[in-house]
């Protein structure tokens, strides 16, 4: 299991993508824009993705935030859970707890994530694809989310240098009956409520 300079340019190519070819708008503001698309010829049929202006906060403080474990779960901890399992040097194992509404069961999900820097766009690129460890079998505690290509880009604001934009792709399956058509509703309010905890965690622990 690797990841190339094509998952990097893929993910970069889906950050330009036109939203109007297949996608619906969501919601979209000043500070938050959403949109989703469902193929179900896909193996995870549901895409979400946004763009979040992360004001104040500066693009390398924003990646660390997103992505070093101690860190998220200080300011992000009632919403995610997030371990490192394994680590070789070109990515790690990560485990994430996903704290869901009171109805619903939490889910739990494995992934192997890869941070790089791009010189050449100025900007940091974030990978996921489905991971597994041995140490974080399937229980019936959680149920188990399984994920296809997934992304972040990270970039300044051409504005503000001491502020970013992040896009995301999410590209997950969650699992019990909660249906497709549910989830981009979910996700616009959860990443909504995620881009102010976030500027909130900058403002706190930097």
């Amino acid at each position: 299991m690797a990841f190339t300079m094509t998952d990097v340019q893929r993910a970069l190519a889906l950050e330009r993508a036109d939203e109007r070819q297949g996608w619906t708008l969501k919601s979209k503001s000043n500070d938050e824009e959403y949109w989703y698309l469902i193929d179900y010829t896909k193996q995870v049929p549901l895409h979400m993705k946004c763009r979040l202006q992360l004001t104040g906060v500066p693009v390398e403080a924003a990646v660390d935030l997103l992505t070093e474990p101690d860190l998220r779960n200080q300011w992000d901890g009632k919403s995610f859970e997030m371990k490192t399992l394994a680590e070789n040097g070109k990515y790690r194992t990560v485990y994430w707890i996903f704290h869901m509404p009171v109805i619903m069961k939490e889910r739990d999900m494995v992934q192997y994530a890869h941070v790089q820097y791009v010189p050449a766009e100025d900007c940091y690129v974030i990978l996921y694809k489905e991971g597994e460890h041995a140490s974080t079998p399937e229980t019936d505690r959680f149920i188990r989310m399984r994920t296809g290509f997934s992304c972040s880009v990270l970039r300044r604001d051409p504005t503000d240098p001491k502020s970013s934009v992040l896009f995301t792709l999410g590209n997950n399956f969650y699992g019990g009956w909660l249906p497709d058509m549910i989830m981009p509703t979910l996700y616009a309010r959860s990443l909504g409520k995620l881009r102010q905890r976030l500027i909130r965690g900058y403002q706190k622990y930097y």
